[in-house]
């Protein structure tokens, strides 16, 4: 699919948390933040594990991802409850 049909899925989901994989097959969630020229900018959580002890785990606050529209292969629409719709 071409960067006008993922801008345009962008601009419709705008504010809605989505899973983007990416034509190198790297998977990211997020939030779509802007769409912006041939760009789409999610905003992802980061999770930290601290210390020796692996059940310490902190919060991050939510890092901005910028991505070219002509490298994402699929876009999915993510509920809150678990599961997921291709879009």
């Amino acid at each position: 699919m071409d960067a006008e049909y993922y801008s345009t899925l962008c601009r419709h989901h705008l504010q809605r948390y989505v899973r983007i994989t990416t034509t190198e097959g790297k998977i990211y969630d997020g939030l779509i933040i802007d769409v912006e020229h041939q760009n789409v900018i999610l905003a992802v959580s980061t999770y930290e594990v601290k210390g020796e002890d692996s059940r310490q785990v902190g919060f991050n606050p939510l890092r901005r991802l910028t991505f070219p529209l002509s490298l994402l292969a699929s876009l999915f629409l993510l509920l809150f409850f678990g599961g997921a719709f291709l879009i």
